[in-house]
């Protein structure tokens, strides 16, 4: 594959060029030192929307609260 050498010199311009705009960085972003926080918090959410809906959720004769919030959670799939 033949390419132009004016064209090659100028992809490593653009190269060089973006490499020294782009500070490489090591510090953590304030986002990453937030993610446990707010996955735990997604957590305790989840766990409390669970709850209120076993207990929305209208009794079965003969069928106890544990039994309703296993079967819930075996249904859920993408949780």
């Amino acid at each position: 594959m033949l390419i132009d050498p004016y064209v090659t010199e100028k992809l490593r311009e653009l190269d060089a060029d973006l490499a020294r705009r782009v500070p490489f960085s090591t510090e953590k972003s304030p986002a990453f030192s937030l993610s446990p926080v707010v996955r735990m918090a997604g957590r305790v959410l989840r766990r409390m929307g669970e709850g209120l809906e076993s207990w929305a959720t209208p009794a079965i004769p003969g069928q106890s609260t544990a039994a309703r919030l296993t079967s819930r959670e075996e249904g859920c799939e993408g949780c």
